[in-house]
């Protein structure tokens, strides 16, 4: 009966290990077609080969745990005595033999402790029987929720397509964004060039400014010395006063002249000098202006090259998670071959069986008539070896009874340690898998917060360039105006 669990076992790994490849040979189909989707479906693919893997490795530590408590609620097997075999658990277990054939004489002569153990026995192997029909409905309601898992996986992996989507589309606008950043910085750059034209434009009109100042000063310098020789002409006409009357109220109107002429000289100097200071605190405001431009200038390509390096680990990442998922879809297909090499080796112990029990039928046909009994004993306990081996009717009441002869229990034995070699490094290497498709898990979480931090970054940088932009449009009316 050990062995029929140990088999369900191995048939409900192979279904999960076909169930496994028929993921993989869709997602390698789709990868050789050129469409536009290949992308989003070979990431499903992938996606659902993560969720298989983990499913499989929960249902077999599952029955690996059920195995072992079946190992444990097992009660040993039962000692026969060396005297001779009891007909009715013959009859009960295993069917009948020849043994049974005994006159009830014969059996009134067995002791009564023969009796009283031959009880005890069949007593404890109906308990067997009980624990057995216990594993067997614990083993099909595992198969029932292992189905259950399985059908939710095409949810699963309709969410895990959408989140995909998601991820594509925030690449794509990442993308836009940058090049919008990109156009703006042209832009800037541009409106630089423009202010360092209307600096230089500014320098000139200084220049002009100072030239004109120079002239005026050279003009009130000649003019002062005009000046002076008028009062030395008044002095002079003031002693020829009787003489020259009309002289001197000619220069005195040429004076008032003068010194209207000097007023609105004056003026003209002190507007220029006002002018000279609103143009010189502009041109501050201009530096200072051009010097931020200069310092955002900086910063935004620092950001741009932070960004594209961020952007190549991302794509570097990707590729590598590729690889390691195309490993364990190898690792997988591997198992698979593996796991189908074992069902070989188990149908071959088959045939040796088989082969052994035709020797044995061909023994009891050569033997004389008083070692049949012993024979056809060895015979059926080996029959009943066989058909346990290969049965795979989940409802058979058949129990062994191996103690009457070493070597089957050692066949047996044997059996049944490679069985549990086989599961034990099966579940190692599914708990291996596990841990790096885990791993792989946190690597893509970690993918998944750095593009939201970036995304983040561009909005705020967006938003700085929008007031930038928005207070270059301000300062540029408040210079038209000026």
């Amino acid at each position: 009966m050990c062995h029929s669990i140990g088999l369900q076992l191995t048939t409900t790994q192979l279904t999960q290990n076909h169930i496994l490849e028929s993921v993989l040979t869709g997602a390698t189909s789709d990868h050789q077609t050129p469409n536009v989707g290949d992308s989003h479906v070979n990431e499903m693919d992938v996606t659902a080969i993560l969720g298989l893997e983990v499913q499989n490795a929960k249902t077999t530590r599952d029955l690996e745990e059920q195995k072992q408590g079946t190992n444990r609620l097992l009660l040993k097997e039962p000692k026969w005595t060396e005297s001779a075999v009891n007909p009715q658990c013959m009859v009960n277990d295993i069917g009948l033999s020849s043994a049974s054939t005994l006159s009830q004489h014969d059996f009134a002569d067995k002791p009564k402790e023969s009796r009283e153990q031959n009880a005890q026995l069949r007593r404890k192997m109906k308990e067997q029987q009980n624990i057995i029909l216990n594993l067997k409905q614990s083993h099909k309601e595992t198969v029932r929720r292992y189905v259950q898992r399985l059908a939710n996986i095409p949810h699963k992996r309709q969410k895990q397509a959408k989140r995909i989507a998601d991820l594509e589309s925030q690449k794509e606008r990442l993308a836009r964004d940058l090049e919008k950043q990109t156009k703006k910085t042209v832009d800037l750059q541009c409106l630089r060039g423009m202010r360092v034209r209307d600096l230089k434009r500014h320098e000139e009109m200084i220049a002009d400014l100072q030239w004109q100042k120079a002239t005026l000063v050279g003009d009130l310098e000649k003019q002062k010395k005009i000046v002076a020789n008028l009062y030395w002409q008044k002095e002079m006409l003031v002693r020829d006063l009787g003489e020259q009357g009309k002289m001197i109220a000619n220069f005195q109107w040429q004076k008032g002249m003068l010194v209207r002429d000097l007023e609105k000289q004056a003026k003209t100097i002190a507007n220029l000098h006002y002018q000279q200071a609103m143009l010189v605190r502009h041109l501050g405001e201009q530096g200072e202006i051009l010097a931020n431009l200069q310092y955002q200038k900086g910063k935004l390509a620092r950001d741009l090259e932070k960004q594209k390096r961020k952007t190549a680990e991302l794509e570097s990442q990707k590729a590598r998670l590729v690889r390691d998922l195309e490993k364990q879809t190898s690792i997988a297909s591997a198992l698979e071959t593996r796991d189908m090499k074992v069902e070989k080796v188990i149908y071959h112990i088959a045939i040796i069986m088989y082969s052994e029990l035709e020797y044995q039928e061909q023994l009891i046909s050569k033997t004389k008539p008083d070692d049949v009994e012993s024979l056809e004993l060895i015979r059926n306990t080996l029959k009943d070896l066989v058909e346990t081996t290969i049965s795979n009717d989940e409802h058979s009441d058949m129990m062994l009874d191996l103690e009457d002869e070493p070597q089957f229990e050692q066949i047996y034995t044997d059996i049944l340690s490679r069985f549990r070699c086989i599961l034990a490094g099966q579940a190692r290497k599914l708990d291996r898998q596990k841990g790096i498709i885990d791993e792989q898990t946190r690597t893509v979480f970690e993918l998944e917060a750095q593009k939201l931090k970036i995304a983040s970054d561009l909005e705020e940088q967006t938003g700085k360039l929008a007031l930038t932009l928005e207070f270059f449009g301000e300062d540029s009316g408040e210079y038209a105006c000026l």
